[in-house]
């Protein structure tokens, strides 16, 4: 009789339909997982690149300004001391950090600033320097370093 039993098909399709039940779960979940994975490092990649164009925008009008104070400079309707106190100005009131440093006669200043993004672990080190020529004596602007957060 229990021979009968294991020879009788009666069943098995019961157990067919269960096993691919548990194999369409398993794939079913595979793939929302797989999705949230997606969504998660495409918000990630949008935030970043949203801070990153922030932080560029920011960076291009400050150095703008500071062309616009070398310009008037060169143009004598401004002094030296008076030019490379607005730029310390419009520094203080965007860059989280910055320094001036003069190397006297020489001409030559370097220009070091931090700008931040709202999110606190991204920032742009931009470092510049102001030099004047001995033929023209005006003076020039020119980007040493431009780094971002890795």
């Amino acid at each position: 009789m229990v021979i009968k039993s294991m020879r009788s098909k009666k069943g098995s399709t019961s157990i067919l339909i269960v096993v691919m039940m548990v194999v369409l779960t398993v794939l079913g979940l595979a793939i929302m997982t797989t999705a949230l994975s997606n969504k998660r490092l495409s918000d990630k990649k949008m935030e970043w690149k949203t801070d990153y164009y922030a932080l560029e925008s920011s960076a291009n009008r400050i150095i703008s300004q500071i062309m616009l104070e070398i310009d008037a400079i060169n143009q004598k309707k401004i002094t030296e001391a008076k030019g490379f106190a607005n730029i310390g100005q419009i520094l203080s009131e965007v860059a989280s950090a910055y320094s001036i440093s003069d190397f006297g006669d020489a001409k030559v200043a370097q220009i070091d600033m931090t700008l931040s993004a709202p999110s606190a672990d991204k920032n742009l080190d931009i470092r510049l320097q102001v030099f004047g020529t001995a033929k023209t004596e005006k003076l020039k602007l020119k980007i040493l370093e431009y780094r971002q957060w890795q």
